[in-house]
């Protein structure tokens, strides 16, 4: 199939890569930024541009790769450049996780989602096979087709509707963004006494793969699972000038607690 791939940043950067490995043409790409737009093209050789009358109108699928709260304004820009005709029904796709598939309603025929929950990056090479691609689309027949052209990029194709997906969305910020987070705070900690985070790089390797097979909570471990008192007041003394942390450090000691049936 031919595409058009409006966006350059991460994820329109690996699926472009995808889809051009897997076969399929990458027409040009559209971005707002043309220092973006002509580093992505140049990768994928093909054209570019920053005018959104020049977008190429013979793609069969127009993938939209930008920032959550720009998808809307896209979609109405897309919808003005008149790509679809009475002949001629392209596939319109966003790749959000959080924005629900209502926002083509009324714009175009033929629509869908295609959301890979993965923290792409430019720099990282990564292979889109073993990574879930969750699909939506308006109608059956778009579906069957949405599956086929995604199928060509995983083994694990996974169809959810919006609501399931905003769902999973914030599943994914709890286990990525917010894990992250907990890595940050971890590390301010040890800076703090002259130490580095080097000295738990083996047990936040250790944490990720044992839950490759197992539930996480089976594998939670620490001193609120335990009830251990003792420990969870010393660690909130040794917070005692940081409030903030320390009220974190509360209310997540609080929730193992109570998700784990501890009485304390």
């Amino acid at each position: 199939m031919k595409l058009v791939l409006i966006g350059a940043g991460n994820v329109a950067t690996h699926l472009g890569k995808a889809f051009k490995k897997a076969g399929h043409e990458v027409l040009q790409v559209y971005s707002r930024s043309e220092a973006s737009a002509k580093e992505l093209a140049k990768k994928l050789r093909c054209s570019f541009t920053v005018d959104a009358t020049a977008i190429n109108h013979k793609a069969d699928v127009y993938l939209i790769a930008v920032s959550d709260n720009s998808i809307k304004d896209v979609v109405r820009l897309l919808s003005n450049c008149n790509l679809e005709t009475s002949n001629r029904k392209p596939l319109f796709l966003h790749t959000s996780g959080s924005v629900s598939i209502n926002v083509f309603e009324k714009k175009f025929s033929r629509y869908g989602v295609i959301y890979p929950p993965y923290p792409f990056t430019k720099t990282k090479t990564v292979s889109l096979k073993s990574i879930a691609i969750t699909v939506e689309a308006g109608d059956s027949e778009t579906l069957r087709k949405v599956k086929r052209l995604c199928s060509d990029l995983s083994r694990n194709v996974v169809e959810l509707n919006s609501e399931q997906r905003k769902n999973l969305h914030l599943a994914a910020v709890f286990a990525n963004n917010f894990t992250n987070h907990f890595l940050v705070l971890a590390e301010q900690i040890l800076e703090k006494k002259n130490m580095s985070l080097d000295l738990l790089r083996p047990l936040i390797l250790e944490s990720a793969k044992r839950i490759q097979h197992n539930s996480p909570s089976a594998m939670q471990t620490g001193p609120a699972r335990r009830g251990d008192t003792a420990t969870l007041e010393e660690h909130l003394l040794l917070l005692k000038d940081d409030p903030k942390l320390q009220a974190i450090y509360k209310l997540i000691s609080a929730n193992i607690e109570e998700i784990s049936g501890i009485k304390m």
